[in-house]
């Protein structure tokens, strides 16, 4: 076979090759999409399923086995918080601890600031990492002296979920027949008691963007 012959012969291949196409592209397109998806369910989707499963695995690894109470301790460091004066202080609505209070200046009330009678201060904490200094001015001294409460709960809690709660110290609304006793940073709201029945504890919970109650497990409490 010469080289013209073959010349021809390949023409001839690439025009009735083309030409079929031209007439079949409907069935052609077809049959690639369906060869496509074949290769998909047999290589990408089980590659998905086993990074899904991997996924849930690694969850469950994570899954909390007892929530963490904690006892916070108010900070010596004066000279590194912000520090404020005139501070009035009383009875703590946001904790029982017998060392907890609720002060004011200005006309700002904060709650609980945690006390200690060497120091002329209290730590008035926006969360457990986050210390404020008072000075204080008047303070009820003699609570120290009350007997301690019998039931007492976290002014500071964090969710299995990640939210982070504090105790609402004033007047709030009900919710199921309790009061909304913290509101957290992704606005779920919670409600007292807490179930420390199990090595996990629980309280109830509010969600409002999917408008249920539940019981929401907690990681950790500061008390």
């Amino acid at each position: 076979m010469n080289k013209l012959t073959l010349s021809k012969n390949i023409s001839g291949i690439i025009g009735f090759i083309k030409k079929y196409v031209s007439k079949n592209y409907q069935w052609i397109i077809v049959v690639l999409i369906a060869i496509i998806t074949i290769l998909v369910s047999i290589f990408v989707v089980p590659w998905g399923v086993y990074l899904a499963q991997k996924a849930e695995t690694e969850r469950e690894s994570r899954t909390l086995n007892e929530t963490a109470t904690y006892y916070f301790t108010p900070t010596m460091k004066v000279e590194t918080a912000t520090i404020k004066d005139r501070a009035k202080c009383w009875s703590s609505n946001a904790s029982t601890r017998l060392d907890a209070y609720r002060c004011i200046v200005d006309n700002l009330i904060y709650d609980p600031c945690f006390y200690q009678n060497t120091i002329n201060y209290v730590d008035c904490p926006n969360s457990p990492n986050n210390h404020q200094i008072l000075i204080i001015q008047e303070i009820d001294a003699n609570r120290i002296t009350d007997i301690k409460p019998t039931h007492q709960y976290p002014w500071y809690v964090i969710l299995e979920n990640g939210s982070t709660c504090r105790y609402y110290t004033g007047v709030t609304n009900s919710i199921v027949g309790g009061r909304m006793d913290y509101g957290c940073n992704d606005e779920e709201i919670l409600s007292l008691p807490i179930n420390n029945n199990e090595p996990v504890q629980q309280i109830k919970c509010y969600k409002p963007d999917q408008e249920r109650v539940e019981m929401c497990k907690i990681k950790d409490a500061w008390y």
